[in-house]
């Protein structure tokens, strides 16, 4: 399973040459190490210039489990998922482990580039 990429409708905006998408972001059952590699092309854009962290909300009659903190790896073009305190008290706001279950959560984020 992947990822699913969808785009929130009228979630478009442009400042001078700079073009932002809205997509809500439905994770898998099985996180990937070091991330999820997002293509610019599946978000409409040449190139991804960074991503902005929206909100996020469970998944339709997904249990409420611990949330995530999605970072955008500007370098790797990846989505990475950090642990929060609740998860990880003795190693806080380590990367996800490989393989853990993230599809309980849709995250809001506007990709931006050109």
């Amino acid at each position: 399973m992947a990822i699913t990429l969808n785009a929130v409708a009228g979630g478009e905006e442009v400042s001078g040459k700079v073009r932002g998408r809205y997509y809500d972001v439905t994770l898998d059952t099985s996180y990937p190490t070091g991330g999820y590699s997002i293509d610019p092309k599946s978000v409409g854009l040449l190139a991804i210039y960074g991503v902005e962290i929206v909100g996020s909300a469970l998944v339709s009659g997904a249990a409420k489990t611990t949330d995530f903190l999605p970072v955008w790896d500007f370098k790797t073009s990846k989505l990475q998922l950090f642990q929060d305190l609740a998860v990880a008290a003795a190693a806080p706001f380590g990367e996800v482990a490989a393989a853990t279950n993230v599809s309980t959560r849709v995250y809001r984020l506007v990709f931006r580039g050109i």
